[in-house]
């Protein structure tokens, strides 16, 4: 023990002392021994390499560093400190071939990675061999166009039927895309069915975009919200609102509590991104289930949503009353978003939005 303090100190005095070139050299020549004997170190002798190259790493440039993460990517047993550290640099020359390559990052590392350092780091992550659903899921909302094209053509890449479906929607604006998820072979039925929907979206306004001016279609006229409430006074609100801060949940919850109820409704449909008639009518039928689903897609709180259920107007049917709060806490948040693309859907044509199977007294 004695003796590696002794040789940490010499290596510690001669970063100190030596000059850049001269550390690149020490730091290659190390490195050179760690790749020869790599197989053969016990853990001591590993924890030992992972710290006298962690003293060198942040003394020496970029360029030297890629070379290091290039050699250690390659080895099955590598030292795991300067490893991660080497995936978590800023620069992606340095990081790339470990988050490409290297097995010691676990998917904790892949997943902070791709939350704090951005698309180009989540593109080589992307390139691994193998790429979990728990990684996948993160790169699938966190990414851009270039992101998901890159998981999607990885065929090693395992997906989540949320984070599938998750992408699946984003290929109706990306036709690239489309042709790189159709030519995956773990597509289901039902995956294919909504691949071959986004086609003809993308085509609809492909064909669209060709046409002259004067041959286009007139746009489609947007359903009106049912005539009674405000929504022109509340909508105005909720824009001198947004001209501040962002709408969030805590003011959704207080229209809630205040029965205001034009402008509780203008919020759902702003934070939930869903019309205004729809949300309407949920109140109107008092489908009590639906703004379950709706509040536990959006992770609102169980006391934001108890204030829907027993928001009361005039122009409005009574609350229902029931005890809701056993069915709120049953539901899953990828149950409840699955289901809220469903009702999307519904809004976007002419049938009414089915009404989910979880009532509201839980059974």
């Amino acid at each position: 023990m004695a003796r590696q303090t002794n040789l940490i100190q010499d290596v510690e005095n001669t970063i100190a002392q030596r000059s850049t070139p001269a550390r690149e050299r020490t730091l290659s020549k190390i490195t050179d021994l760690l790749v020869h004997d790599a197989e053969r170190l016990g853990d001591e002798q590993l924890a030992l390499f992972d710290h006298v190259l962690g003293c060198f790493t942040p003394k020496v440039p970029p360029a030297a560093r890629a070379d290091l993460a290039g050699r250690l990517s390659e080895l099955a047993k590598a030292p795991p400190n300067v490893t991660r550290a080497l995936a978590f640099d800023d620069d992606i020359v340095v990081a790339q071939p470990i988050l490409s390559r290297s097995g010691q990052l676990s998917d904790q590392d892949l997943i902070e990675i791709a939350i704090t350092r951005g698309g180009a780091h989540m593109t080589a992550i992307c390139e691994r061999r193998q790429v979990s659903e728990l990684v996948t899921d993160v790169l699938v909302a966190k990414g851009d166009p270039r992101v998901w094209r890159a998981i999607a053509a990885n065929a090693g890449a395992q997906f989540s039927e949320s984070g599938k479906a998750e992408l699946l929607q984003r290929s109706s604006q990306d036709e690239t895309l489309q042709d790189l998820l159709g030519a995956r072979a773990d597509l289901t039925d039902k995956d294919t069915r909504q691949l071959v929907a986004a086609a003809r979206h993308s085509a609809k306004a492909r064909i669209s975009r060709s046409l002259p001016p004067e041959k286009k279609a007139a746009p489609a006229k947007q359903p009106q919200a049912p005539v009674g409430l405000d929504y022109a006074s509340a909508q105005q609100t909720l824009r001198q609102m947004a001209e501040k801060r962002p709408i969030s949940e805590a003011d959704l919850a207080s229209f809630a509590a205040k029965h205001l109820a034009a402008e509780a409704i203008a919020a759902i449909a702003a934070l939930a991104v869903l019309p205004v008639p729809m949300i309407e009518r949920i109140f109107r039928e008092r489908n009590d289930s639906s703004l379950l689903i709706i509040g536990k897609a959006n992770n609102w709180s169980w006391r934001t949503v108890r204030a829907l259920l027993g928001l009361s107007h005039p122009l409005l049917p009574p609350p229902n009353g029931r005890a809701a709060e056993p069915a709120f806490n049953a539901i899953s948040g990828a149950e409840a978003r699955r289901t809220l693309q469903g009702l999307g859907a519904a809004a976007a044509g002419t049938a009414r939005p089915a009404r989910t199977r979880i009532k509201p007294d839980g059974r």
